[in-house]
């Protein structure tokens, strides 16, 4: 083996589709979509391997290896890093060009300083983790969100400050008052953050330690401009939470603050600023809004909530798809202006009965610990509600944040169920993958302390081959549903309806949304009566005429 001494030669590679399986590719330039700065990939590595593409296999392995957990911590592009009596430099070029990639990185033997490798053996990036900084690079849908109006873009700001803002008041030693306002986030939201800032042009994006950042607001300038923005005026967008009231009394400290005539801050101004920093965010307990403050529920406003307090969740044992969003028990009346708005919302949706709610709203009594409030809380979890009424509106809106991710897994797994394949081994398998780095999992802090044992492009393949396939559920001439992988029919599935039809004619007489509505109508007292004429499909009289009752089934597309 020859060898080429060099301290710091560079190798590069080319990485062609024909070497490559599709996940890696994808799982790369997603990385490099979120336009993360190269110096924030950690890459392993395995020395001497022969290229091979069945050896490339991205986030096969566990993420919580030795590698990253004995990660120097990142500095610049040039931070080495030692694994196995070798040392790795990070990669300092990563470009795109055509449909193939080129990494061009350092390595270093620790003993000679010589170049590991020649000919065609050639380094296998088996593992990839983000560790998003505070870069200076645009937003992934930067021109999309651009396109989005300011009166959109606000009202989604607006929504987000209902869920995720805070006005600060801070006091110094001297009675010197600070009026700051911020947005808290995980650093995957950094780019989000950043953006808000932009199109604001007001305000930083600062680290928070090193999973959280905030966007924060402090100059006289600035504070003057989210004055116009929330203040209470034509063309101002007034929040819908108690945020508002913690605006007003942010406000009115500031203003007495700065339009104070003396110098001198007298004691009665710090204690009126004062009096009102301490009834404001955790500290409030009246909730109490003025007569005159209208909740004002739009579709961005909405959306900007649901991605700070908003979730997508997939049960543990039955994969039942809930989503939902948690306010505290304060905000209860925002949370019937949002179960308003959603049913008011275009699509169809069988209702058992009249009391059926679709959207359930949940008021704790009292806080889960000592030192939090009792949560309010509005969920769906009914499948055609979901399918056919929010899935067409949240596919309406353009998303800013991470929590994107999560909602376009949540319902490809709500796919996968409409068309019965989670009855299928492969389908379990696959929900029960997508369901894992979903949520807190999927954030880019948690990947060194957890198994990540598949990449999601594969996942996404595998998911879309699956449901490319007919549907494994079948309606038979009775109404039952077969569920074609098993032999057996479907039970428990929820509100089916009944028709009662003209016995010789066939004509539709009666049509009802459930069983239990059939057996009202009807004045019988148990719903077993209506399956078995449903299963039977004896005719009966009814004032004066004969009628069969048939199952009215409709599966979701």
């Amino acid at each position: 083996m020859s060898i080429f001494k060099s301290k710091t030669a560079a190798i590069g590679w080319t990485i062609e589709p024909c070497f490559i399986i599709t996940r890696a590719l994808t799982y790369l330039i997603l990385l490099i979509s979120n336009n993360l700065e190269v110096s924030n990939l950690n890459i392993k590595i395995k020395e001497n391997r022969h290229y091979n593409p069945k050896g490339l296999n991205l986030i096969q392995e566990k993420a919580c290896s030795s590698f990253l957990y004995d990660r120097v911590r990142r500095k610049s592009t040039n931070t080495i890093y030692s694994l196995q009596g070798f040392t790795y430099q990070l990669p300092n070029v990563v470009t795109l060009f055509g449909s193939g990639m080129r990494v061009s990185f350092s390595t270093l033997n620790n003993n000679k300083n010589e170049e590991l490798m020649e000919g065609n053996t050639l380094p296998i990036v088996t593992e990839i983790n983000k560790f998003p900084e505070l870069s200076n690079h645009e937003h992934p849908k930067q021109q999309i969100l651009n396109s989005l109006s300011e009166e959109n873009f606000l009202e989604w700001f607006r929504g987000l400050v209902d869920g995720e803002g805070s006005f600060i008041i801070k006091k110094d030693n001297n009675n010197s008052f600070g009026f700051r306002f911020s947005i808290y986030m995980h650093i995957d939201n950094t780019v989000m953050l950043k953006y808000i800032a932009q199109r604001l042009g007001i305000g930083k994006v600062t680290k928070e330690g090193d999973q959280f950042a905030s966007y924060l607001v402090s100059t006289l300038s600035d504070v003057k401009k989210l004055f116009d923005i929330f203040g209470k005026h034509p063309g101002g967008f007034e929040l819908n939470t108690s945020k508002n009231l913690n605006f007003l009394m942010w406000k009115k400290g500031y203003e007495l603050y700065i339009n104070r005539t003396d110098k001198h801050i007298s004691p009665q101004l710090v204690k009126e600023i004062l009096d009102l920093k301490n009834n404001m965010n955790r500290k409030r307990v009246d909730f109490q809004k003025s007569l005159e403050h209208q909740i004002k529920i739009t579709p961005y406003w909405l959306l900007g909530l649901i991605e700070g307090e908003g979730y997508f969740s997939v049960a543990n044992t039955t994969n039942s798809l809930i989503f939902g969003v948690s306010l505290t028990a304060g905000e209860i009346d925002v949370l019937f202006a949002i179960k308003k708005f959603m049913l008011d919302l275009p699509g169809e949706y069988q209702m058992a009965n009249k009391r059926t709610n679709v959207l359930r709203l949940i008021e704790e009594k009292q806080g889960k610990t000592e030192n939090t409030k009792p949560m309010a809380i509005l969920s769906a979890s009914k499948t055609d509600f979901l399918t056919n009424v929010l899935i067409p509106f949240f596919d309406s809106l353009t998303w800013f944040s991470k929590k994107e991710s999560d909602y376009n897994d949540w319902k490809l797994i709500l796919n996968i169920k409409n068309k019965g394949k989670h009855f299928t081994d492969e389908g379990k398998e696959l929900i029960y993958l997508i369901a894992k780095g979903m949520n807190n999992n999927r954030l880019s802090t948690n990947l060194a302390s957890k198994e990540q044992t598949h990449c999601f492009g594969t996942i996404q393949e595998r998911a879309l081959k699956l449901l490319s396939t007919p549907s494994n559920y079948e309606i038979q001439s009775d109404g039952k549903i077969l569920i074609k992988s098993s032999g057996t029919y479907l039970k428990g599935r929820g509100n089916i309806g009944v028709r009662a039809l003209d016995s010789e004619g066939g004509g539709l007489v009666y049509k009802f949304n459930s069983i239990k509505e059939c057996a009202s109508f009807f004045n019988v007292k148990s719903a077993t009566t209506i399956r078995n004429k449903l299963d039977n499909g004896n005719p009966f009289e009814f004032q004066g005429k004969k009628l069969v009752l048939k199952r009215d089934v409709s599966l979701i597309s």
